[in-house]
């Protein structure tokens, strides 16, 4: 029976949010929204260290290098989960429909802000400890840069962050035409 002794205890708690059930599938697609930008941003940390670790990035896939950021990242996640889970919880003092949508957005915006700027910080924190945790003769400076600048542009611009920074910021688009138009 020796094989059969435990090696280790492992404690884990999954949090239960109760959300009102009208408002469930738009809960649903918000911690949706955030699951898809967390996969875009993991996706393209990956990309980008490769990058920067090789001169013809291939197909290799380095799950170290992902699984530091769910790792780095969860507790973010649960605390965008819980703030989530809060405007989405029924309330029965509900007196303006106009005022309670306001309030809404505005907590919104709130949490995804936390969650675009927490991450953001912490693709680049990643980034940097993986690709830069190289002996300095290894690493080429120019392709570092340049991956870095990649993941910066992506972190401002990406498909799969759009519909948080149409919440966050709605001229975030307009803004940049109209630079480009008034450089013109």
């Amino acid at each position: 029976m020796s094989n059969m002794d435990a090696m280790c205890w492992c404690e884990s708690t999954l949090p239960i949010h109760e959300v009102d059930l009208s408002k469930r599938a738009v809960f649903i697609g918000r911690v949706k929204e955030v699951l898809d930008s967390a996969d875009g941003m993991v996706r393209m940390l990956h990309e980008q260290v490769q990058s920067a670790w090789f001169s013809k990035p291939g197909r290799v896939d380095e799950p170290a290098v992902t699984d530091s950021f769910w790792e780095a990242t969860e507790h973010l996640f649960y605390e965008v989960l819980n703030g989530l889970s809060v405007l989405h919880r029924s309330s029965p003092e509900q007196t303006g429909e106009a005022k309670d949508e306001k309030e809404e957005i505005s907590a919104l915006i709130d949490v995804y802000k936390v969650w675009l700027r927490e991450t953001r910080c912490m693709v680049f924190r990643l980034f940097d400890q993986w690709v830069l945790s190289a002996p300095i003769e290894e690493q080429n400076m120019r392709r570092v840069v340049q991956a870095r600048a990649t993941l910066g542009r992506y972190l401002n611009s990406d498909e799969k962050l759009k519909p948080l920074w149409d919440i966050v910021d709605p001229n975030r688009g307009k803004k940049a035409e109209a630079r480009g138009k008034s450089k013109s």
